[in-house]
């Protein structure tokens, strides 16, 4: 009896480290995306800034 208890607390030791290591990876691909996600907002309304310079020159031009 003794035996299985101790098997299965090295089990939920086990569960519970891959399930921290698992929730640590997904923290990190969320960390991606919200870089990527800002990324893209910046490159988007530098791409928005740029047209207005070509505009403003095209005027002038």
């Amino acid at each position: 009896m003794l035996h299985a208890v101790s098997d299965m607390t090295a089990f939920a030791s086990q569960s519970a480290a891959s399930s921290s290591s698992i929730s640590s990876a997904s923290v990190r691909q969320l960390q991606s995306l919200q870089i990527i996600d800002q990324t893209a907002e910046f490159l988007s309304g530098l791409v928005e800034e740029l047209g207005s310079v070509t505009e403003k020159l095209a005027k002038q031009a």
